[in-house]
């Protein structure tokens, strides 16, 4: 039968990791591997991972000397599972947790509709709400309602949020992407796209899978039946705001210009957007006052960039 190759990355988070592991475990009954990949965690749970983990048949722990973001760590466990001839590659945060027998349900929805390149489950949060977001491509009208002041603007706001519904019997088909938290993709389609950009360190990363799946004709899927629990941003949250803020802003711009193929003026408009809210938030924290040369040097060096095509 055909092999799974779950990615679970791992930063700082000891405790989630372990708790998606036992869900996965006590879940899905499809043959899988699980490849913890530790992003260079500084408080030593990548090394307690290993040695937890270290005589598991159905486990691969993979230490990273550097932390290069989302992109970079998802793709090592991507390449190393396709390596081990798995043919579905699950993404999935450290803070989720399967509810019921989601992996097995997200594969049937693959096999069933050649169109899906990308398949979600139903994602609850804390609150026991919907989060998953299945949503239309990023571009440069809706990166700019999305933005404050205009999205707390009731008129502009609807239009902003991109946002499909959900199907509740039948998988939700739509050109875009999923939520991020947790998604599966065969293992031969994401070598067709050459895997996660990883210039991109955390964010909009869906909205880069979105234009690289349009890119060969394929569709993401939202399947309602398949369902986890997102307990969201803990290892984020653990770095600050300006942490999430320089990396957010850095990657929609790389994004809008890359993918989204917005013009020299808009890219302009943006990085100075960008640079002047930057600018603000800085009068009041010393956080974003120390990262503020370094933000501002790589926002403007993107728009200088060019990009072979």
């Amino acid at each position: 039968m055909e092999k799974s190759g779950i990615i679970i990355l791992n930063y700082n988070t000891l405790k989630e990791t372990n708790e998606c592991i036992n869900s996965i475990r006590r879940y899905t009954s499809v043959p899988y591997h699980i490849y913890i990949i530790d992003n260079d965690s500084d408080d030593g749970s990548g090394i307690e991972l290993e040695k937890i983990y270290q005589n598991d048949k159905d486990m691969t722990v993979i230490l990273n000397r550097k932390n290069g973001g989302y992109s970079a760590g998802n793709n090592v466990g991507i390449r190393q599972a396709i390596k081990d001839s798995c043919r579905y590659i699950f993404i999935v945060n450290s803070d989720v947790e399967l509810l019921n027998d989601a992996f097995s349900i997200m594969i049937q929805t693959l096999k069933e509709d050649s169109r899906i390149m990308m398949v979600g489950p139903s994602v609850m949060d804390l609150n026991n709400q919907e989060s998953q977001l299945p949503r239309e491509k990023l571009n440069f009208k809706t990166f700019i309602l999305e933005r404050h002041p205009f999205c707390y603007i009731p008129l502009f706001k609807k239009k902003a949020y991109r946002k499909i519904d959900i199907n509740v019997d039948n998988p939700t088909i739509f050109r875009g992407s999923v939520s991020g938290c947790c998604f599966c993709i065969k293992s031969e389609d994401f070598a067709k796209i050459d895997f996660l950009d990883e210039r991109e360190f955390l964010y909009y990363e869906e909205d880069t899978l979105a234009y690289k799946m349009d890119s060969i004709n394929k569709y993401a899927a939202v399947e309602k039946r398949a369902k986890v629990l997102h307990k969201a941003n803990i290892s984020t949250n653990k770095k600050g705001n300006a942490f999430v803020q320089y990396h957010r802003w850095l990657s929609v711009l790389y994004m809008l210009k890359r993918y989204a193929k917005i013009n020299e003026g808009e890219q302009f408009f943006v990085a100075l957007w960008n640079t002047l809210t930057w600018d603000i938030l800085s009068i009041k924290s010393k956080n974003y006052r120390k990262m503020r040369k370094s933000f501002s040097e790589k926002n403007w060096s993107i728009v200088k960039e060019k990009f072979n095509e």
